[in-house]
């Protein structure tokens, strides 16, 4: 990680301090409050930090959703007072913090309620890429990552998209990483499992680990092998730093994670397969472009960046160099990259910076 990351991390986590204190100040101006104060100036400031109290209440929800409104309000209050500002300037007349609070709270909760639907609004994203490579008919890949099952998918809604995909009449279908993660629940991973058990795919159905499938550090190698035996079970196939011939021709590589201490550089896991030979590698996170375009490989497919969540994450996140690629194709030397938004959302039932999509890429031989 560079410097700058942890600067923007640490920037994250101390700005609901003041935001909350910026909050309560602009809540105590309004017209109610200061009717208040009068009479009860004790009261008036603790009422105050009502708007504070409200936010924390999601906290027994999910308390990343209590932060991601509270972010959400500390800036789009900014935003009113700058344009409250202007206007002053250029017309000599204020703009009451009544009007601006309303104007700010009603605008948070637009834009959030609009977030929960763009996460469980999932898109079909569609890819072609050519080669002269000997690979017979053309292939057709499914690409699913970033599930996080229990957050916006869930025992009845994602066998409906599974549904969706197969209407895609995919040759294979891939599974990028982060299947489920920390808090998604026992039963419904074990129906979603189910649910891809059942599926008719000529080619079957590979799975990567992603840097959350394992759960949270207290518990990680006991849930992983908990989802490895459900996977196995389900006739789903794991790949980890190894490699499967999908048909003659056509080679498919799934890396462990980048967070695996053992993780195999890609040089290594392509050294005996054949030059001619058609390479899909599946790697959950963006990060290793430049060696894998070194080592050769034909086609890259990633998620992990959910191509930027929560708007203004996705950039911050590129600009302290966490990621090769956010969202989209980029092509380096022979190699194509695609990285997916992901399926769901993580953690909160929100997107203001992304869409929800599963991935179809077409491998038409020239």
């Amino acid at each position: 990680m560079s410097p700058l990351f942890y600067v923007l991390f640490a920037l994250v986590f101390l700005l609901p301090i003041p935001g909350a204190v910026y909050i309560a100040k602009h809540f105590y101006r309004t017209k109610p409050l200061q009717r208040l104060k009068q009479n009860h100036k004790k009261l008036a400031i603790a009422a105050s930090l009502l708007p504070i109290v409200v936010c924390l209440l999601f906290a027994f929800v999910n308390i990343t959703t209590a932060a991601i409104i509270l972010f959400h309000l500390i800036v789009l209050l900014l935003l009113c007072d700058l344009i409250a500002l202007i206007f002053r300037k250029c017309t000599k007349k204020a703009v009451s913090p009544d009007v601006i609070w309303i104007v700010a709270t009603v605008l948070t909760a637009v834009l959030l309620v609009w977030g929960n639907l763009t996460a469980r609004n999932i898109h079909a994203t569609h890819y072609t890429v050519e080669t002269e490579k000997p690979i017979g008919t053309p292939f057709r890949v499914a690409l699913i990552s970033d599930t996080h099952i229990g957050v916006t998918l869930n025992a009845e809604n994602f066998p409906k998209l599974l549904e969706r995909i197969v209407a895609e009449k995919p040759d294979v279908l891939l599974i990028g990483g982060d299947f489920i993660d920390e808090s998604s629940p026992w039963p419904d991973t074990e129906a979603a499992c189910t649910a891809l058990g059942k599926l008719d795919i000529p080619y079957g159905v590979w799975f990567v680990y992603g840097n959350h499938d394992g759960g949270s550090f207290r518990n990680r190698q006991e849930r992983k092998e908990q989802l490895t035996r459900l996977l196995e079970q389900n006739g789903i196939g794991i790949l980890e730093d190894s490699s499967t011939e999908l048909r003659d021709g056509l080679v498919l590589i799934g890396r462990a994670d980048k967070s695996a201490k053992t993780r195999l550089p890609i040089e290594a896991l392509m050294q005996d397969i054949v030059p001619e030979a058609y390479t899909i590698v599946l790697d959950h996170q963006p990060n290793d472009f430049n060696a894998e375009a070194a080592a050769g490989a034909d086609l890259v497919l990633c998620g992990h960046t959910h191509g930027g969540q929560i708007f203004p994450a996705g950039p911050i996140g590129m600009i302290a160099g966490m990621n090769d690629l956010l969202y989209g194709t980029e092509k380096r030397g022979n190699t194509t990259f695609i990285v997916s938004s992901g399926a769901a959302a993580w953690s909160i039932p929100f997107r203001t910076g992304s869409k929800s999509e599963y991935v179809i890429v077409d491998i038409d031989p020239k």
